[in-house]
């Protein structure tokens, strides 16, 4: 245990993902509560609040698998934006941001900021060709459709992607419905990184996705399913397919014509995507926790 916050240069966020730290800043510390060690609030990242005072900060979690069992339930972040009404509305807390660090598998929380993160910015720049759903979409789908309660949709004109992320036992993959507006082109795309693994939806998801394609798009078939090419993950690492399958995403929107040509993903970073993606994940949420002033809250 480090003697105090003045020694606590050894933050330790540079023996994982790397510290943020200049020599011209001065930025606060926090101590974790479980393992002792030292972090600077934009290492984590967690908001720089005086709130902090009396909560339990923990860094790590016991359950990596399953790290919202062992870490404080504290939020963090509601909203992506500062207006009032704002329909970015996007819960992470502090166990989501435990799982940004290296070998955690990441929560739905993060995956579902992130891809809020993305649609804000495609809002922003007015690029309205692709839909980013949520990580309980397909299992929403299924249990109003167990209801029959499935609600008819109004498809959306110039639609040419719907990108679903869904995690089953532990990994996850992207699904991308391309051309969803045209029944006679309409695919389904699965990405999937895990070496050896060919991409594969089971029956549930199968029927989920076909149950909302007849619902909204009148298709009365499932589309034919083509497995993308995309960086994979190292075959003794398990728990960086969250932050591959969110870098699919984030390329997808991104370049989405030169994938709908070619329908690959490239590898265009010269680190390992898992280490890049975690830190990508970890500068935008500091970046919206500082925009929208976020505070923790018990």
């Amino acid at each position: 245990m480090l003697p105090g916050v003045h020694v606590a240069e050894l933050c330790a966020a540079k023996l994982s993902m790397g510290c943020w730290k200049t020599k011209s800043e001065d930025l606060g510390m926090i101590q974790c509560n479980r393992c002792k060690s030292w972090y600077h609030h934009k290492c984590i990242p967690v908001p720089e609040s005086d709130k902090w005072e009396g909560l339990p900060f923990e860094c790590c979690a016991e359950d990596k698998a399953a790290v919202h069992r062992t870490v404080p339930n504290l939020t963090l972040l509601t909203n992506l934006s500062i207006h009032s009404g704002s329909p970015w509305r996007c819960t992470v807390k502090l166990d989501d941001v435990v799982s940004i660090r290296p070998d955690y598998w990441l929560t739905s929380g993060i995956v579902d900021f992130y891809g809020s993160h993305l649609a804000f910015a495609m809002s922003e720049r007015e690029q309205t060709n692709i839909h980013i759903m949520q990580s309980t979409f397909l299992e929403q789908v299924n249990r109003n459709t167990s209801r029959k309660r499935v609600q008819k949709g109004n498809p959306r004109q110039g639609l040419e992607a719907i990108l679903i992320p869904i995690c089953r036992q532990n990994h996850w993959m992207l699904i991308c419905i391309a051309s969803p507006n045209d029944t006679n082109s309409t695919r389904l795309l699965v990405l999937d990184s895990l070496e050896g693994r060919p991409g594969h939806l089971n029956i549930t998801d199968s029927s989920a996705i076909k149950k909302y394609m007849s619902d909204v798009y009148n298709y009365h078939s499932l589309p034919p399913v083509l497995n993308v090419k995309v960086p994979r993950q190292p075959k003794d690492n398990a728990t960086d397919c969250g932050p591959h399958m969110l870098y699919n995403m984030k390329w997808l929107v991104e370049h989405w014509e030169e994938f709908a040509r070619s329908m690959v993903v490239p590898e265009e970073t010269s680190s390992a995507i898992g280490l890049y993606m975690r830190c990508r994940i970890r500068k935008d949420l500091y970046y919206c926790l500082k925009f929208t002033e976020a505070e923790p809250s018990s």
